[in-house]
């Protein structure tokens, strides 16, 4: 079991892992647009918060967000403005659900198998 520390730290100097983010996909747009196209942001999901509509938050910063600035909000919302879905309890779902992005874990580019060895080994070199 890895500490987020650890990752974080990992991920911030794993010459690897800069590699796969610099190799992300660039950001093009759906549709033809007049607008010029950015080229230093990178490719991640961002979201609105569901209190406020903040926009353009990444998962940590949506966390963050509401934890910070809805901690007390009595309200309840509707993640991704689905009216059929309303959480009673946002805030908790946050904290137990993104507490990381899986997009840290899961390399896409490998198979399962490979994806199995690699954390075999990765496990067995821990120790």
């Amino acid at each position: 079991q890895v500490t987020l520390a650890k990752m974080r730290s990992h991920v911030s100097s794993c010459a690897k892992v800069q590699e796969q983010m610099a190799n992300c996909p660039k950001f093009v747009p759906v549709v033809p647009t007049s607008q010029p196209i950015p080229s230093d942001i990178p490719n991640r999901s961002t979201f609105v918060c569901p209190y406020c509509g903040a926009r353009n938050l990444d998962q940590q910063e949506l966390v963050k967000h509401c934890m910070e600035n809805h901690r007390n909000d009595p309200n309840q919302v509707m993640p991704w403005g689905d009216p059929s879905y309303k959480s009673a309890n946002f805030l908790q779902h946050l904290l137990h659900r993104h507490k990381f992005s899986y997009d840290t874990f899961v390399d896409y580019n490998i198979d399962e198998e490979a994806a199995l060895q690699a954390a075999l080994a990765l496990s067995l070199s821990e120790n």
